[in-house]
């Protein structure tokens, strides 16, 4: 099968095309490499001839057969001694025959992570090397990422291992090397990664789909073909080990556990946020802060932020902070209480509850066959329908009982299918369940249509269903062939003839009767009427920048990944991705601004965070004004958070409240050198001797000096207060209530 797939390639690249690109796309189906949808791209380098090529991987599709009718007998063997011994057999018999080899690295390539300019082939031949072959918008390259970072933690301390990615670009904004940096940072990618931009090495060592993982042995010998999903994390760390054993029999393996390299940590900043939802009141945004593995929820009173999960990974429930996500892409309000999150690297859906701050999984991929990877969400009534782009379908989760979804009831938390067969494709039909999706990753809903509008990314096209019939539909760009993913660019234009790239955000505007798009790799937002299909850029200019403050068309992006429409403000959130931000698209105004996000980390209810200072009587006169103002001493290390509101409030715990007038009961401040006060004076009627106890009680926040960390204190002045008949003062008595923060 390979063979005569090679041979086609061949004969395709034989063709005179003016040097184009040719592709070729297939569908692999084998029994172990059923995950595998391969496009097969194919360059021909000036100096490579086509019988030399068709020799390379004439040789490279035997050896792959070899290891595949291996891998079916290693499948059966039970014993680790059975499985050591054959692997150990079959790396023999691989080295004894006619090595495959390669040529050296470019000398001009981009090498990211490393302090190295140059990177040679040759420096390596005294290893085991894996090499990923991976392009950032592929979900099957980002579902092997916790592998191959388990197993270059695993090895970490041998020196004769290592792991280096080759990013070859399907699109050509993937080739740009700053969008390459962002996208190994957003992905906390922390191994070397070389930027195959132009496909060089990916030709010259055959490699015919994404993902693709090759490992070499030493004299940079091929010995293992890893092609698909399944097959790297099925095999790659048994190979691994298995090669530095055989190879290297001396080497001391570790087995201590895998503890993963953090990435950028400031908790005052988003990092590569993605996706965007408005509460049902209008009052607050939740945004998925997927760098931070967190959930930042802004409130549009000018609140502070309150951050939900923290900024490691992981798949833990239980409170806010006490919570771990793992890339959460999106999130969907379902109520003004309760937010759901699609935790994208954990295959599941969480539910934040606001009642009592609890994250709980309410629905995941065990039991649930293609449910994978969900990237977006939308509800409609009580159904909310998610774009899973891991399996190229989209699937409904029910969230209450006797609810019909294409003429079928359903009961709460009942998880399904809707549309796609799961092959990566741009196909549409009138049986949702026959058509088929390539990467969905935005999804919104119409209601004058009736419809769910998908962002299909990989077939750089916008798609609707039906809920009244099921039917699926090209709204604008892709190819007319299903199986074409590679007609992509950015042409105005109607239906088809429009071009997109790799779009990733939806919205709908009811009132025009129209969908905005987020087109991401075109760094632009696109609006698509609905009726006649046409499709208009209204901001950005198809190069990466960062531009607000300024009217819509002048406004510059990097890579947003959503559109959020608010039809009470006529307000377009756009989530600018690489920017680390939100922008602001005010329709009525012609104008962009950026969202402000006052950040700090939720208020806790551990005791440490509330302290209580009692301090000495205070004896005054019946004729006294008393005026109150707080005052903190912060350490060297420490600051008052910037931006951040604190609060002053002052009780009087008496008797007879009457015996008193107070100005205000609690003030707000963001400067402790410019606070407000509250002033206390007493009533004739106040009798002499009287005590009572005054409480002061201040919530401030803080962070340290270099903003990694930041929190709250609150503390409570007891202030117990006497009134002397035999003092006649009546001036103003000033009270500073001092506290030395130390933390």
């Amino acid at each position: 099968m390979y063979q005569s797939l090679i041979r086609t390639i061949v004969k395709v690249q034989n063709l005179n095309l003016n040097s184009k690109k040719k592709f070729l796309y297939c569908n692999f189906v084998e029994r172990h490499r059923s995950e595998l949808i391969g496009i097969f791209h194919f360059r021909m380098s000036s100096s490579t001839t086509s019988d030399d090529l068709l020799k390379k991987y004439n040789l490279q599709s035997d050896f792959l057969n070899r290891q595949t009718k291996f891998e079916e007998q290693l499948r059966k063997l039970n014993s680790e001694n059975a499985r050591k011994d054959a692997i150990f057999k079959y790396l023999k018999l691989i080295t004894s025959n006619q090595p495959i080899t390669y040529a050296d690295f470019p000398k001009s390539i981009d090498i990211l992570n490393s302090t190295q300019n140059k990177l040679s082939l040759e420096s390596y031949k005294n290893h085991i090397l894996v090499l990923d072959f991976f392009t950032y918008c592929c979900i099957n390259c980002l579902h092997i990422l916790p592998t191959l970072k388990k197993v270059e933690s695993y090895y970490e301390h041998i020196d004769k291992f290592e792991v280096i990615g080759v990013h070859s670009a399907k699109f050509p904004n993937e080739k740009l090397l700053e969008n390459v940096q962002d996208a190994v940072k957003r992905h906390n990618i922390t191994h070397k990664v070389i930027c195959d931009s132009q496909m060089t090495i990916w030709t010259q060592m055959c490699v015919n789909c994404w993902p693709t993982v090759l490992i070499l042995g030493p004299n940079n010998q091929l010995i293992f073909i890893l092609v698909g999903e399944n097959n790297v994390i099925d095999w790659l760390h048994f190979y691994c080990e298995s090669a530095l054993q055989f190879f290297y029999p001396d080497l001391q393996i570790d087995n201590s556990d895998f503890i993963p390299k953090s990435g950028h940590k400031n908790p005052l900043s988003l990092y590569y946020p993605t996706k965007l939802s408005i509460s049902p009141d209008n009052t607050r945004i939740a945004i998925s802060d997927m760098g931070h593995n967190r959930i930042v929820v802004n409130n549009l009173n000018k609140e502070l932020a309150t951050s939900i999960g923290g900024l490691n990974s992981g798949n833990v429930d239980g409170g806010f902070e006490s919570a771990l996500f793992n890339g959460p892409q999106s999130c969907c309000w379902i109520a003004n209480d309760r937010l759901l999150v699609a935790d994208t690297s954990n295959h599941c859906l969480k539910l934040c509850s606001f009642d009592d701050d609890t994250v709980t999984t309410i629905a995941e991929t065990k039991g649930v066959k293609e449910f994978s990877s969900p990237w977006d969400m939308c509800m409609v009534d009580s159904v909310i329908y998610i774009a899973c782009a891991g399996s190229h379908t989209v699937f409904v989760f029910v969230i209450e009982d006797n609810v019909t979804v294409l003429n079928k009831t359903y009961n709460k938390y009942d998880l399904f299918k809707l549309a796609g067969t799961g092959l990566e494709e741009n196909r549409n039909n009138v049986y949702p369940l026959k058509a088929s999706f390539a990467q969905p990753s935005g999804i919104c809903y119409s209601r004058k249509n009736k419809s769910l509008v998908i962002a299909d990314s990989e077939s750089s096209s916008i798609r609707t269903i039906n809920l009244e019939n099921g039917h699926v539909k090209n709204l604008a760009g892709g190819s007319k062939d299903p199986r074409d993913l590679f007609v992509f660019g950015d042409k105005d234009g109607s239906g088809v003839e429009a071009r997109l790239q790799h779009p990733l955000g939806v919205c709908v505007n009811d009132k025009t009767n129209s969908v905005f798009v987020a087109d991401t790799y075109n760094h632009k937002v696109k609006e698509i009427e609905f009726d006649s299909q046409e499709c208009i850029s209204i901001a950005g200019f198809g190069e990466p920048g960062n531009r607000s403050n300024c009217a819509i068309n002048s406004a510059l992006f990097n890579e947003p990944n959503d559109v959020v429409y608010s039809e009470r403000e006529n307000l377009l959130y756009v989530v600018d991705t690489n920017n680390h931000q939100i922008k602001l698209l005010k329709l009525d105004k012609n104008q962009v601004n950026t969202l402000k996000i006052n950040f700090i980390k939720r208020i806790t209810t551990e005791t440490n965070n509330k302290i209580v200072k009692e301090l000495p009587l205070l004896k005054v006169s019946k004729r006294n004004i008393l005026s109150f103002k707080s005052n903190f001493l912060f350490s060297k290390d420490f600051r008052p958070s910037k931006g951040a509101t604190h609060f002053f409030k002052l009780n009087i715990l008496a008797d007879k409240t009457s015996w008193f007038e107070i100005s205000q009961n609690e003030i707000s401040f963001t400067d402790f050198n410019n606070q407000p006060t509250i002033k206390v004076l007493f009533t004739e009627v106040a009798p002499h001797f009287t005590k009572f106890t005054l409480e002061g009680i201040v919530n401030v926040y803080y962070c340290s000096t270099t903003e990694e960390f930041c929190s709250f204190k609150e503390v409570t002045f007891k202030i117990p207060v006497i009134i002397d008949p035999h003092d006649i003062r009546n001036d103003c008595f000033n009270v500073d209530l001092t506290f030395e923060l130390k933390v």
